[in-house]
């Protein structure tokens, strides 16, 4: 006699989680009110250039399968930070959600720097150090 009460898997219930809570943190992150850059901050151009949410811990892990995991961005974008690997935006379209947009991925043709970056260059050299910039 087969029970028709049988437990899902393991592996079931944690896809089943896992979405669950994606879709509940991306919620959250859209509509929960998020901390705007300064006008006068420098202004990160991009066209068609893909980007990776970091707002909630970091990781896009935890809105996985949602537009604003890893969207492509184009238009004019305020940065907020940079790293030796990356400039951070805030992306209006996605409530000012933060936004890594890897060095490696921009070209000329890709994107262009508007404003002057020597404050975020002396914060990440305080951070990094002098010999990890780049």
């Amino acid at each position: 006699m087969s029970d028709s009460t049988e437990k899902p898997s393991h592996e079931s219930w944690v896809v089943s989680h896992m979405g669950k809570s994606s879709e509940e943190t991306a919620r959250r992150l859209l509509t929960t009110p998020q901390p705007k850059p300064p006008a006068d901050a420098p202004r990160l151009l991009l066209r068609g250039v893909k980007a990776r949410c970091v707002g909630s811990g970091a990781s896009n892990f935890w809105i996985i399968d949602h537009p604003a995991a890893e969207p492509v961005l184009n238009g004019d974008y305020p940065m907020i930070a940079i790293s030796p690997t990356a400039y951070f935006v805030r992306a209006p379209e996605f409530n000012d959600l933060p936004y890594a947009i890897q060095r490696r991925d921009l070209t000329t043709a890709n994107h262009e720097i508007r404003g002057d970056l020597t404050h975020f260059e002396a914060q990440m050299r305080q951070v990094y150090g002098r010999s990890r910039e780049g």
